[in-house]
């Protein structure tokens, strides 16, 4: 309990300083992009779209707030040590394979992921040659940047001959989990495992609910990788039950709002371990969704009503 006090209390702390609902209300009411990110830079933890010199681009203000949620990956990882710390570099993994599918969505799209845009705390890490990924412009050359990682193999099987970028990133992200799920939960106190373990099946229900909802709907193919593992058992039934149609498709709002909420019940309960801070680094990665909504809503016109309804928030 002692090795997680500074890091939980700093936590609750940071979570004061998160978007309420009528922060994102004064936000989407906005009519013009540059007065929205005026009134965000006004909150803590985002000052640092006003010291941007000159008017923001769309792209550029998403750049800084990806910035700043990494900049509290760091301020968090900064009150741990021995495996707790362990357990820190292997959720900015999940980051990694995240920007590496971000570079491979630009090779299909025809476009560059901007080497400014990677996170230092990821470029730290030494493990991804981000620069040669940046420069990507076909699958063979990213298949070459990822010589020597631990992600090279995969992309040798998913990206030659006949390229499955969506197999790709489900092949990741299955084994990803797999690991965090079972041997590094295996290395943490009982609390904290049993608390991550509920944060990632929490996440897994949400998800595999989603994808049978687009299997459904959309005729998508159900393969080895379709749905994530270690969902609970709740959640396994309740996919079975849509994709045979003995329950309808989930509103998709809703197993993210199941998921926001236990991690808001682990920030109040008062305990700790470490699926206070892994709940922490959640609902950050949920404001950064949500200002994002807020963006690209003001910039498409859609309306206060139109964004607020994707906004997950207390």
């Amino acid at each position: 309990m002692f090795e997680y006090h500074a890091l939980c209390t700093k936590c609750r702390a940071i979570r004061s300083d998160f978007l309420t609902e009528e922060d994102y209300r004064a936000l989407a009411c906005c009519d013009r992009l540059e007065k929205a990110l005026d009134r965000l830079a006004g909150y803590p933890g985002y000052r640092a779209l006003a010291a941007s010199d000159g008017v923001l681009h769309r792209s550029d203000a998403e750049t800084i707030l990806r910035r700043e949620y990494f900049t509290l990956y760091d301020r968090l990882i900064s009150f741990s040590a021995g495996a707790v710390k362990d357990f820190f570099a292997l959720l900015i993994e999940k980051y990694e394979i995240e920007y590496l599918m971000r570079a491979l969505r630009a090779v299909t799209g025809g476009v560059r992921e901007r080497y400014a845009a990677i996170p230092d705390c990821l470029r730290r890490r030494h493990t991804m040659d981000f620069p040669a990924l940046c420069r990507a412009t076909d699958y063979g050359a990213l298949t070459d940047a990822l010589r020597g990682t631990a992600y090279h193999r995969e992309a040798i099987a998913y990206l030659s001959g006949t390229p499955d970028p969506e197999g790709l990133e489900d092949a990741l992200f299955y084994a990803y989990y797999d690991r965090l799920y079972g041997a590094y939960c295996d290395r943490l106190d009982p609390p904290s495992a049993a608390a991550v373990r509920a944060l990632i099946e929490q996440r897994a229900d949400a998800e595999n609910a989603a994808r049978a909802a687009r299997v459904v709907r959309y005729g998508f193919r159900v393969g080895s990788h379709t749905f994530l593992p270690h969902g609970s058992a709740r959640g396994k039934a309740y996919v079975r039950e849509i994709l045979d149609g003995a329950a309808p498709p989930p509103d998709p709002q809703s197993g993210k709002r199941a998921l926001f909420d236990y991690c808001s019940h682990l920030l109040s309960a008062g305990e700790f371990h470490m699926g206070v801070p892994a709940a922490t680094l959640l609902l950050a990665r949920f404001e950064l969704e949500n200002l994002t909504y807020v963006i690209e809503g003001i910039r498409y016109g859609v309306g206060q009503d139109a964004i607020m309804e994707k906004i997950i928030c207390r």
